[in-house]
């Protein structure tokens, strides 16, 4: 029996997968450190946008970053997965918005306070946008599974 060429241990080591992983326990750690503040609802609207873009496209057989996955989704969506720069900037910004909050509720005036405001005003407007696109994101994710549902339903008639 030949060996095969890709197994599935090479599949859960691919670079996508673990920038994945990453983000997982990233996501794990901000909400662990935001349990009890507004920040945790940005983390759920962010997970379930995402789940909700790849479940649609997937229905579709194609890959949710993709320019044919997103060919119908709103401008902003369609740009975030296509510019990579823009789209590394609002998820290292997001994140990067909930920890350092953290540090700043608790930081005393010093060298600690200073950074984090300045990293705060760098990361704030990348987490913005990221919270937009997440609205429309799992807005028109979810129009795509129902469309998607009716044509099935049409087809079946």
């Amino acid at each position: 029996m030949s060996k095969p060429c890709c197994t599935t241990k090479d599949v859960l080591i691919y670079t996508p997968n673990l920038i994945g992983y990453s983000r997982v326990v990233a996501s794990l750690f901000s909400f662990s450190l935001m349990i009890f503040a507004p920040g945790q609802w940005l983390l759920v609207l962010d997970i379930s946008s995402h789940w909700c873009q790849m479940y649609s496209t997937s229905l579709l057989q194609i890959h949710h970053k993709s320019n044919e996955g997103n060919a119908n989704r709103f401008f902003l969506v369609r740009w975030y997965y296509q510019c990579y720069p823009f789209f590394g900037y609002c998820c290292v910004s997001a994140e990067l918005t909930y920890v350092t909050m953290f540090a700043l509720a608790y930081a005393k005036e010093g060298i600690l306070q200073q950074v984090a405001s300045v990293l705060l005003k760098v990361c704030i407007p990348g987490c913005t946008v990221k919270q937009i696109v997440n609205v429309f994101q799992l807005t028109t994710s979810c129009y795509a599974v129902a469309e998607y549902d009716a044509q099935m339903k049409n087809k079946s008639k």
